[in-house]
């Protein structure tokens, strides 16, 4: 093959068709579909072996054969009531497990066939109408300025980096397991099983990606699944949105978060607790409560305000996120990926055999292993502004017309104690 043909746009969304559908074929014929048919997985041979034995005294019409089919009726009543208890037990102390039983015992989960209302408050009920007030939805929560207006003009000289199949290898490993699939349909363990043959090809298709900074649809693309916030949900707003990313995508994605780390990483301020490595929820907690124990012990009162940012991932203004990567040094082969991946994002909705598309033109991309880490380092800037204002002006908190300190910051993601 020509390198230079390789690297074509319409060659890498070709190839990765050609892939797709062969794993998918391969998949379909090769591996068998999983019987969902309940059985009785907590009858044990003892039990088994009882009825067989009950059986022979079915049809005796001696008393004496009726009274031991009696017996042994009640003790299989027994042991089966003791070894279901003990087969729930078991099953429910496994974390995996515990839903599972949920949907074995009380049924799949079915669509809710109920409407939903429009923006004026009127209900539909068509599924066409719904898909497509979804879709207005999602634009109007996701409305912000396009890319394609603020796209640099600046044609910058950077040396090409290309990915290495160590990294690859590095980041499909560290996918997680039994994650639903995105777009494409492909489960993450058929790209972990595949044959080194198909891993080659899909390796080469990210590397070509990365090269050229093109990419096929699929990994721009996210299916939006909708869970009621609360029973007899009827208004969008009442529902929590989820994406399903492809899993291929979210390999380029790891390769791309394993060379921006660091430098992310190196912008953010040591009051940030969140999406950080040997930090979280109780580092922060031990912080504020240490704080608090010095200034009792010195005799000090200590107000603190809890601030949470209303639909903080939502709202990342495109413009600015952009210019913060830039500014934390992030090279511009990586920026150019993630320009492709949000310029042209798109949410899928699905509702039923309708199907809607709707632009998205603000926030960090749900479900994405990037997102966490531009979110810190977007967020790092308000924080920033914020700290500026309130030191350069020495700003500080009074009470009765007492000083009782400067302001300090304490960050978990969006959460902020003041």
């Amino acid at each position: 093959m020509n390198i230079e043909d390789s690297l074509e746009p319409q060659n890498i969304e070709k190839r990765w068709q050609s892939l797709k559908q062969t794993i998918t074929k391969t998949a379909a014929k090769t591996l068998r579909h999983k019987n969902n048919t309940a059985r009785k997985d907590r009858i044990t041979t003892k039990i088994v072996n009882l009825i067989e034995e009950r059986r022979k005294y079915k049809n005796l019409n001696s008393t004496e054969g009726q009274k031991i089919y009696r017996a042994l009726r009640n003790l299989i009543i027994r042991k089966s009531k003791e070894a279901k208890e003990k087969y729930l037990e078991e099953n429910c102390r496994r974390r995996e497990g515990a839903y599972k039983m949920v949907k074995k015992f009380f049924g799949q989960y079915k669509p809710r066939s109920e409407g939903i209302e429009d923006n004026n408050g009127k209900m539909l009920w068509e599924q066409k109408d719904i898909a497509k007030r979804w879709k207005e939805y999602l634009e109007i929560l996701y409305e912000g300025e396009t890319l394609k207006e603020i796209e640099s003009n600046e044609e910058e000289e950077y040396e090409k980096d290309p990915v290495m199949r160590e990294e690859f290898d590095k980041a499909l490993k560290n996918l997680k397991n039994k994650k639903a699939a995105g777009i494409d349909g492909i489960q993450v363990e058929l790209w972990k099983e595949a044959g080194e043959e198909v891993k080659n090809r899909l390796f080469q298709i990210i590397r070509d990606i990365y090269a050229t900074g093109e990419m096929p649809e699929d990994y721009i693309k996210s299916i939006i699944i909708p869970i009621p916030k609360k029973a007899a949900a009827k208004k969008c707003e009442e529902f929590r949105t989820i994406s399903l990313l492809s899993h291929a995508s979210k390999i380029l994605a790891k390769i791309i978060f394993q060379r921006i780390e660091s430098k992310i990483e190196q912008s953010l301020t040591e009051d940030q607790f969140g999406f950080r490595k040997n930090r979280g929820m109780r580092e922060a907690i031990l912080a504020l409560r240490i704080i608090i124990q010095k200034r009792i012990r010195k005799n000090k009162q200590t107000f603190i305000a809890f601030v949470d940012i209303e639909k903080a991932f939502d709202n990342v203004n495109w413009k600015l996120m952009f210019n913060m990567m830039t500014r934390v040094g992030i090279k511009h082969a990586d920026r150019k990926l993630l320009y492709k991946l949000y310029k042209d994002e798109l949410a899928v909705i699905k509702i039923q055999d309708n199907v809607e598309e709707a632009k998205i033109n603000k926030g960090v991309r749900q479900g994405c292993t990037l997102s966490p880490i531009i979110f810190n380092a977007y967020i790092q800037k308000a924080i920033e502004k914020i700290k500026e204002d309130t030191y350069s002006n020495q700003l500080t908190l009074t009470y009765n017309q007492l000083i009782y300190g400067q302001i300090q910051l304490l960050q978990f993601i969006r959460l902020v104690a003041i």
